[in-house]
């Protein structure tokens, strides 16, 4: 399989909270690509644990609790920063505040991957249905004798939904960019239109 590249990162915030008894609905009139998605990288959080007995391993037992999804993107916009992060916008004094009373909204982000597997392009989409991000480093140089051209950081913790412990979905690979899209839009719980 040759990977050609990432599409599309998505993002919707929660309208109402993850409960026991029932699955986050978002806010689909937010939902919204975040810049160009340059990279993603999902690392699963795995716990494991052996048991031994007999100077030997007798059990083993190994799980995931969700992960982290580190970002890049060609630019988070300042309503971006807003809406992910959970500063606060003065439109007045263009202006966003972000310090230690922010608070970062759950949502659900999703993305594309964009493979070719046996001479056949493919994209396949993912879904995060609860996350949470907090800013990541940011690194600024002076100019040079050269341009240098850079991508914006995005930390997000990818956690399981309280009803069904689910923290990613998959979608079968499609053969256009605007069927994973569509796929996105119906685990959001968007209705085409």
């Amino acid at each position: 399989m040759a990977k050609i590249g990432a599409l599309h990162l998505m993002w919707a915030p929660f309208t109402t909270a993850d409960t026991a008894s029932a699955a986050p609905v978002y806010e689909t009139t937010s939902l919204r690509e975040i810049a160009e998605l340059a990279k993603a990288d999902w690392t699963p959080s795995n716990q494991s644990g052996s048991q031994y007995g007999n100077d030997m391993e007798v059990e083993h037992a190994a799980k995931t609790n969700g992960g982290t999804i580190a970002a890049e993107v060609t630019d988070l916009s300042i309503t971006d920063r807003t809406d992910i992060y959970g500063g606060t916008y003065d439109a007045s004094g263009e202006t966003l505040s972000e310090g230690v009373n922010s608070a970062p909204p759950y949502g659900g982000v999703a993305y594309v991957k964009h493979g070719k597997r046996a001479g056949v392009e493919y994209y396949e989409p993912y879904f995060y249905p609860k996350v949470i991000a907090a800013p990541s480093a940011e690194t600024n140089a002076t100019a040079t004798d050269a341009i240098a051209t850079g991508n914006e950081a995005l930390a997000l913790t990818v956690m399981p939904r309280l009803n069904d412990k689910v923290y990613r979905v998959v979608g079968d690979r499609v053969a256009t960019d605007a069927l994973a899209l569509a796929w996105i839009d119906t685990q959001f719980g968007k209705t085409s239109t």
